[in-house]
């Protein structure tokens, strides 16, 4: 039984939509194809700023051209990974998180560094994420961890159960990662998705 994991961080992504990345992601991808794994999990924030087209056009982010490459080559990733018999389950990203620098300045006040718990920038990526699951025939699974780190769906608090959830507003501190273990277990479960099982 093999597992994989996929991030993309950075200028880099689960997909090649930015020509320089382009040879190193099909090296990787070559490696996880060649490994048969049983499950691959991706966890993506998309591209932060531009990226540069294999004929040298500039995609913004977020622009209609730049959802539509991503959507295409995640596409085809995943068609990949799923012709040798791996189920790919996308990661939502979560929104940014309060961070450390603001609960130095109000330690006594930690609710004052709560933020919103905003995905406009990735919804456009989402809804791609959401066709690519559909039409896939239960190959592609989507899984979210946004209620686990922001409770009520609409605030992130920085402190939760007396834990600080990131130390730069994007990652996450270990100590909410180990928090998250056993959730991101569970919703995996929920997806069919036994790690376990997986040995």
């Amino acid at each position: 039984r093999r597992l994989a994991k996929g991030t993309g961080s950075g200028d880099q992504s689960f997909v090649p939509t930015d020509i320089r990345c382009a040879d190193s992601w099909r090296g990787i991808m070559d490696h996880v194809v060649r490994l048969k794994p049983d499950l691959v999990l991706v966890s993506d924030r998309q591209l932060r700023g531009p990226s540069l087209s294999r004929d040298g056009v500039r995609l913004e982010r977020g622009s209609e051209a730049h959802v539509a490459a991503v959507a295409a080559a995640q596409r085809s990733a995943a068609n990949e990974l799923t012709a040798v018999g791996a189920t790919v389950v996308l990661v939502d990203p979560l929104p940014r998180l309060p961070d450390v620098d603001c609960l130095a300045q109000h330690s006594a006040q930690p609710g004052r560094c709560d933020k919103p718990a905003d995905l406009s920038e990735f919804r456009p990526y989402l809804r791609g994420w959401d066709l690519l699951a559909a039409a896939s025939g239960g190959e592609v699974r989507r899984l979210s961890l946004l209620r686990e780190v922001c409770p009520d769906g609409s605030t992130c608090p920085a402190v939760l159960d007396a834990i600080v959830a990131s130390y730069d507003g994007t990652h996450l501190t270990r100590s909410m990662s180990q928090r998250l273990s056993s959730a991101f277990d569970r919703l995996l479960r929920q997806q069919g998705v036994d790690l376990a099982a997986l040995g």
